[in-house]
């Protein structure tokens, strides 16, 4: 009975061991310029903002000035807002850093037939057709079905556009590829590659290390540095890469113990020391997020909310499911108090602009409620609104008077606070 009891811990214990990662993957840097700036491109594409989109795609190639793929995004975009000449321009740069991009060719081609001249346009359009751009596709471009009305320019373009064969062939050489004549010629190739063999004293320097590199790591987390504590456990990892070249029992019993060590201690010391440090930024963050939403400090809150957002993917990319659970919690939270920053912008764009408050009447002065005067400007011109507190502002539904005082109004635009004073807008 007693034998099968210690049986069943070895087994158990052995299954913990194998069950652990063989590699913690720490989680990466935050984005890159280019990817911020794809994230701002998609954001304003969905709100159908095509002036910000070409301004966003115009960093894009400033950062990447050797992609023609980003060059044709940003003249697509130019065309569609009828800006041909930098349209064209654009064209011919991705043109410039591919000579066979015939999708830049085509769109030269459109930005002349918009022009009205056809004979430019019909130039690059033969051209496409002899590098190989389909007739056919041409044709799905609206801005070149006119020249297809022109039945020889038609034919033209499907002759240009032909496979050309240019090279003739003897009929008598066996086209087939020949088999090799040693099928054995890849497996000697192998065979000579042999594995790397260590000698005794390297194996135990490697090993050593690995037992120093363990011990470092776990002071390096009694510290707070994990850096370098996840800095030893990736040299742990990369000495136990080498087992294979190991010949001597006694060093690699060394090196396999000492990575069973750093997978059942350091790595989840790393885990946790990362999760701790990570909540405490977070919240530290969400905390001065708060503050400066409170202040109206947007310059700074919008700071603080890449910051947290940076923070919240960098812990979604961390293999720990308690750490993605707390962070998906937090960034909620985040979003919510962001919120109040958007919506003040919103009104500073598209409500604030059009009103003008002229002045106010409170106090003694008042016959009921204190009264406040505004102007609203609108495409029939400026009408003159007087309003009481509670009163909503026309032809704003969601803005509402709270409280009118001698200098200012405060007023409540989609469940935010905001003033207007008296001669400022």
């Amino acid at each position: 009975m007693l034998r099968a009891i210690v049986f069943a811990c070895v087994f158990c214990l052995c299954e913990f061991a194998f069950a652990q990662p063989e590699e913690f993957v720490f989680p990466p840097e935050p984005p890159d310029p280019l990817t911020v700036l794809e994230m701002k491109l998609r954001s304003a594409r969905a709100k159908g903002d095509a002036a910000q989109a070409i301004k966003i795609l115009r960093q894009i190639v400033m950062v990447e000035p050797e992609n023609a793929d980003w060059r044709l995004k940003l003249a697509e975009d130019l065309l569609k807002a009828r800006r041909i000449e930098e349209a064209r321009r654009e064209f011919a740069q991705a043109l410039n850093i591919e000579p066979n991009f015939h999708e830049a060719r085509i769109g030269v081609a459109r930005t002349f037939a918009i022009e009205k001249k056809p004979h430019l346009a019909k130039a690059q359009m033969l051209e496409a057709a002899r590098r190989g751009y389909r007739a056919a596709l041409m044709m799905r471009k609206g801005e070149l079905s006119e020249h297809f009305k022109n039945h020889q320019f038609a034919i033209d373009l499907l002759e240009a556009d032909r496979p050309k064969i240019g090279v003739v062939r003897d009929p008598f050489v066996n086209p087939l590829p020949r088999p090799p004549k040693d099928p054995g010629t890849r497996k000697k190739k192998e065979e000579e590659k042999k594995k790397p063999v260590l000698t005794p004293d390297e194996q135990k320097e490697i090993a050593d290390s690995a037992v120093e590199s363990l011990e470092t790591g776990q002071a390096e987390i009694g510290k707070g540095n994990l850096d370098k504590a996840l800095e030893c456990y990736r040299e742990i990892v990369g000495a136990y890469a080498k087992r294979e070249a190991f010949t001597e029992k006694e060093h690699l019993d060394t090196l396999t113990e000492t990575h069973r060590l750093a997978q059942e201690v350091l790595y989840p010391s790393i885990q946790k020391l990362f999760r701790e440090q990570t909540l405490s930024r977070a919240n530290t963050l969400l905390d001065r997020l708060c503050e400066a939403v409170w202040k109206r400090d947007r310059e700074e809150a919008q700071r603080l909310n890449k910051e947290l957002a940076g923070v919240v993917q960098k812990a979604g990319q961390a293999e720990d499911k308690v750490l993605k659970k707390k962070m998906e919690a937090l960034d909620k939270e985040r979003a919510r108090v962001y919120k109040t920053v958007e919506i003040l912008d919103e009104y500073d764009r598209e409500v604030a602009p059009r009103l003008a408050l002229r002045g106010t009447i409170t106090g003694r002065l008042a016959s009921g409620q204190p009264q406040a005067f505004l102007d609203v400007r609108g495409e029939e011109g400026t009408h003159k609104l007087v309003l009481t507190q509670s009163d909503k502002v026309p032809p704003f539904d969601k803005l509402r008077v709270i409280k009118i005082d001698e200098d200012v109004v405060h007023l409540r635009y989609r469940g935010v606070e905001v003033r207007m004073r008296i001669g400022a807008r």
